[in-house]
């Protein structure tokens, strides 16, 4: 982490390094052969997902919960805090689920810039080569795919009138 530092430090006061563990099931075999509550906890988890895909997430979690309980996956401490585990699982599942959502819509709207930004120096560029705006409408519709409606508003916001 030092070699972020703005200015560089010889012998810093604090060096971290993080390493980071795929624990989803079917990763790390050696790690989770050492540790028996990850891999269990990295069952449990499978099951929540798998059954998510076909169900609404509370039953999906209930059931990952009543199965691991009696196939013996983390099942003194589900037994014991059965509720909280069900809760801290939704609330969890649902973050992650979220997150993604977020991710999503901040590469959209990254396209969308882009592609904006694209389009005003293609804009640009037509200008420079003294193109009609006819031309530059032409040609806009037909390099973007655009309509003559949508080339038009990308026109008019570069070139008020």
């Amino acid at each position: 982490m030092s070699d972020a530092y703005e200015t560089p430090v010889k012998n810093p006061s604090l060096e971290l390094k993080v390493i980071q563990l795929n624990i989803n099931a079917g990763y790390n075999k050696e790690l989770m052969n050492r540790c028996r509550t990850l891999q269990e906890y990295s069952l449990y988890i499978a099951k929540v997902r798998k059954y998510a895909k076909k169900k609404p997430l509370k039953e999906a979690v209930e059931q990952a919960v009543t199965e691991c309980i009696k196939d013996g996956i983390l099942s003194q401490f589900l037994t014991r805090y059965r509720a909280e585990a069900i809760s801290m699982s939704i609330f969890e599942y649902d973050e992650e689920k979220e997150l993604a959502l977020i991710r999503r819509d901040e590469r959209s709207i990254g396209m969308e810039e882009g592609i904006s930004t694209g389009i005003t120096a293609f804009i640009s560029l037509c200008e420079d080569l003294k193109l009609s705006q006819e031309e530059t409408l032409s040609k806009l519709m037909e390099k973007f795919s655009l309509s003559e409606q949508e080339a038009l508003h990308y026109l008019h916001k570069q070139n008020p009138v």
